[in-house]
């Protein structure tokens, strides 16, 4: 039986893996979820869970399909193919009326694109190169802060004990 290379979680390692690339496929092609109603009519939201697992629609000047789905688009035109790398960057804002709002601040399709004006439009597609100031945080982080690599436990109770 063949070996098989896991991750430090568990599952298939990203590269190689026809599981993976199926996961990673699937992630992409899952229906869209919504945030639940509770029984009064409202939104029912997480402020921390929303972003990860409820699409979040952001329309940008007259284009009303959302990034999500665009990518989603590409990847069921191609579906024999390695999905294309999406990364999007959101950043937490207050919008002054006291509530805190989500607002996509860049994203990459193979190249960086980053927000330009009152988030209207997308820069040109670069590559993106690494800030010195990002990179002298990590190395700090990494010299003076806690690695923990090999640890077992889940929830930041346990982390922090």
């Amino acid at each position: 039986m063949p070996s098989r290379s896991l991750s430090v979680a568990g599952i298939p390692e990203f590269r190689g893996s026809a599981a993976a690339a199926r996961y990673r496929k699937s992630s992409v092609t899952d229906p869209i979820r919504r945030p639940s109603i509770s029984a009064r009519g409202q939104l029912e939201s997480d402020l921390l869970l929303d972003p990860i697992t409820v699409s979040q629609i952001v329309n940008l000047g007259n284009h009303v399909d959302s990034p999500v789905e665009n990518v989603r688009r590409l990847v069921l035109t191609h579906p024999d193919d390695d999905p294309l790398i999406f990364t999007e960057v959101m950043t937490l804002e207050n919008n002054g009326e006291g509530h805190n709002v989500w607002k996509q601040s860049g994203r990459w399709i193979k190249y960086e694109q980053i927000v330009e004006g009152d988030f209207t439009r997308f820069s040109k597609p670069h590559i993106t190169l690494l800030q010195i100031q990002a990179l002298m945080q990590a190395k700090n982080c990494l010299k003076k802060g806690v690695v923990l690599l090999d640890l077992d436990d889940s929830g930041f109770d346990k982390i922090s004990s």
